[in-house]
């Protein structure tokens, strides 16, 4: 009785764990890893891996306000650099949402203050998640 019982434990934490990944809640393709991936990139000032992890929509609306500063894109996402210290800190997160293709969460803005929080909004697109700045709020 044991083994079925504990064959059947596995079986379901098995089960919990697929639907997890899926939902992106755990592993390497959730928001929390499009996020991560956005920092690093942004603290190694790595502008095709930032490029990466924004939405359509969201590289649309920057290209266009690099044009107003007659900038490329490229150039005005190389002023986005922050030092690997700032970068530490820009990691926190908190209060994940995600509701079918779309998701937030709660990121650090600054260092060390205690209402230093914003809501970074996320798209799923071709079955990743971006970071959609066109759609953030401040």
């Amino acid at each position: 009785m044991k083994t079925i019982k504990a064959g059947a434990a596995v079986t379901a934490l098995f089960a919990v764990a697929i639907a997890l990944t899926a939902c992106g809640v755990v592993g390497g393709s959730g928001p929390s890893a499009t996020h991560k991936a956005y920092v690093e990139a942004m603290a190694s000032n790595d502008v095709p891996a930032i490029k990466k992890v924004m939405s359509k929509a969201a590289l649309v609306m920057l290209e266009k306000r690099a044009q107003t500063q007659s900038k490329t894109l490229d150039d005005m996402l190389k002023e986005w650099k922050v030092g690997p210290d700032d970068a530490k800190w820009m990691v926190e997160e908190r209060n994940v949402k995600i509701t079918g293709d779309t998701a937030t969460m709660e990121v650090r803005g600054s260092k060390g203050g205690t209402d230093d929080w914003s809501t970074l909004p996320f798209v799923k697109e071709d079955g990743e998640w971006k970071v959609a700045l066109d759609k953030y709020k401040s």
